[in-house]
């Protein structure tokens, strides 16, 4: 019998380069995101929203469907398979009722840092219209960053629901089947990051190789009208640069990440990943 795992948490915040890390132990199957909690969706909201289905197809058999699904989905797969999307974050009880022993990882990464890095690929992909603005022709980094954010009514914000799904995992009864790694712990500690992702799967370990992960995913992000969109390089590593969106923009959204301010007394209810010892959060 296979086993779940998920990966979800906020865009441009590492779940890519986490991914093609985790896939490099023969045991593993780990992709970027993937229709699979649509198709979930899908069978719940068709047949709750239809009257008369609830009756013809029972909560039993609702749920056998959704299991048949994961088992078809990863029909090909490892051992271990982890499915990453940014709404599972949101789902945890779903998840607790069909897979008991799941386990999540949460990816994050500070908000002005995720409309920088979405604004610098946008700069190198100057000749489309892009979805994740929602095929909206928008001026300048202060109505894309805007529209990110969901500051457009009638519109979601790729940025802003993934971050309310977030903190819903940081407060949901399954949290302790939680954890929760930033971009710049990762990016900067692979070895030791991965070694706590392993303790909190309590998989044995797997001797990565963090100087040849290269990867990339380029027919998704041809579709998505972004080139480098998935694109991982190959040696792990932060790489520090100066920020290309205005001050000003910066400052406004700063605070959207908020487990940066006064919230050391949630993360000791949290599986952190910590490196530094003088950092907080359940020992992993």
């Amino acid at each position: 019998m296979k086993q779940y795992y998920f990966i979800s948490g906020l865009p441009r915040s590492g779940s890519t380069l986490l991914s093609s890390i985790l896939k490099q132990n023969p045991k593993f199957t780990a992709s970027i995101s993937d229709p699979l909690h649509s198709y979930v969706k899908s069978i719940i909201s068709s047949t709750t929203m239809a009257v008369g289905m609830e009756a013809a197809v029972p909560v039993e058999k609702r749920r056998e469907l959704i299991l048949s699904l994961f088992e078809s989905f990863y029909k090909s797969g490892n051992q271990i398979c982890f499915n990453t999307n940014r709404a599972w974050s949101s789902d945890t009880a779903l998840l607790k009722d069909l897979f008991p022993n799941f386990k999540m990882i949460v990816c994050l990464r500070e908000i002005p840092w995720i409309l920088d890095s979405f604004e610098k690929l946008n700069s190198k992909n100057p000749y489309s219209i892009k979805p994740l603005y929602h095929h909206q022709d928008l001026n300048n980094v202060y109505e894309r960053s805007n529209m990110l954010m969901g500051q457009y009514p009638n519109f979601g914000g790729y940025v802003s629901v993934p971050l309310d799904n977030t903190k819903t995992s940081m407060f949901c009864a399954e949290k302790n089947q939680i954890c929760f790694i930033e971009y710049d712990t990762l990016a900067r500690f692979p070895m030791l990051a991965m070694k706590q992702i392993y303790n909190f799967l309590e998989e044995p370990w797997f001797e990565h190789n963090f100087d040849n992960v290269e990867d990339s995913y380029d027919e998704f992000d041809e579709q998505a009208k972004i080139t480098g969109l998935h694109s991982v390089r190959k040696k792990v590593e932060f790489i520090s640069r100066n920020s290309v969106i205005p001050y000003d923009l910066w400052e406004k959204y700063n605070t959207y990440s908020f487990w940066k301010f006064n919230f050391d007394h949630i993360k000791r209810s949290l599986n952190w990943i910590n490196i530094k010892s003088n950092t907080v959060g359940k020992q992993l």
